[in-house]
């Protein structure tokens, strides 16, 4: 394991917390991957959006589920997979753009 902290490349725009069924349709892959069943998002979607999103902001950032948190996920993939840092970082990034671009289509009124 690289000896450097995970650094999310987030930049706190809320927008995969307002387009979460974007990533949620990804939590029966990562069950496979990382048998651990903190691995899951209780929390209600109200129009593809966070119910915990108030603000622009996470509610319950402090007690967030772990796929919420870049940190923990890491960590839990590079003790499943033995993924590394940069590989984390790159997966992050592309579906960061994702998201932006769900958002943007939505946003237009275009279909998904």
């Amino acid at each position: 394991m690289e000896e450097r902290p995970v650094i999310s490349i987030c930049c706190m725009c809320g927008m995969c917390c307002r387009n979460i069924h974007y990533w949620k349709k990804n939590l029966p892959l990562m069950r496979e991957i990382i048998d651990d069943e903190s691995i899951d998002f209780p929390y209600k979607d109200i129009n593809g959006v966070c119910e915990m999103l108030v603000d622009n902001k996470c509610s319950i950032y402090e007690t967030r589920p772990i796929v919420c948190n870049a940190e923990e996920m890491f960590k839990l993939l590079h003790n499943a997979i033995g993924l590394e840092v940069s590989d984390f970082l790159q997966y992050q990034e592309i579906s960061c753009r994702k998201n932006q671009l769900g958002i943007r289509k939505i946003d237009n009124n275009a279909d998904i």
